[in-house]
């Protein structure tokens, strides 16, 4: 009996409490709630106009941090080679009338990383590439990156000694330019040359046509 009565007082005490409970945490809600509305309304009506933005932002922040995770052992060449296979027409690039997708990207790239390779360009290389922004750029980075070419990218309204200093202080192999740079790339070729003297010059002419520029 004694047990029976202990069980039940201890019942009725803890009830008290979980009832006690429940109205304690109502009333500090209740409270926080007015104190807000009362204090504070402003906050609440640019929560609720801008609560659709924070729950995209967020969103999109989360599958940011599950692809970085996802891709934490890859590179960047093989992230794009993997947007190729999933997404081949879809446009990387858009530029003035042109539009690059990125199954062109990726072609372009292997095609003049494999001839970069076929010339003894090996990972570790370095060459120096002096273009304005453009897709072609990205590509003929992306296609030295392909081949664990290092491309050093050149400011291009460097001139002469300048220019050769950012050059040959990365110990370039190649110079990679623009057509329309090439008079800036023609006057700093003796004093480059003093430091290099087998640097070599490629030179972007248009559309996906990169040759070796003739001295």
């Amino acid at each position: 009996m004694v047990l029976v009565y202990v069980s039940m007082m201890a019942a009725t005490i803890g009830e008290q409490v979980y009832k006690l409970n429940l109205w304690t945490i109502g009333a500090l809600l209740v409270s926080i709630v007015a104190t807000l509305v009362i204090f504070n309304w402003r906050f609440l009506v640019r929560f609720w106009f801008t609560l659709p933005r924070d729950l995209r932002a967020g969103y999109a922040l989360i599958r940011a941090r599950w692809f970085m995770f996802k891709a934490r052992h890859s590179n960047v060449p093989e992230l794009f080679a993997s947007l190729a296979v999933r997404h081949p027409n879809k446009t990387a690039f858009y530029y003035k009338d042109e539009r690059w997708s990125y199954q062109q990207m990726d072609d372009w790239s292997n095609r003049l990383a494999n001839a970069f390779a076929a010339m003894g360009y090996k990972p570790g290389d370095e060459v120096a590439l002096v273009m304005n922004s453009r897709p072609e750029f990205i590509a003929i980075w992306l296609a030295m990156a392909k081949n664990g070419v290092v491309t050093a990218f050149i400011n291009t309204n460097q001139r002469m000694e300048t220019l050769v200093h950012s050059i040959t202080v990365v110990k370039s192999k190649a110079v990679i330019f623009d057509t329309l740079l090439a008079k800036s790339i023609q006057e700093a070729m003796p004093m480059i040359e003093e430091k290099i003297p087998k640097m070599e010059y490629y030179s972007y002419t248009g559309w996906m046509f990169l040759i070796r520029y003739q001295k």
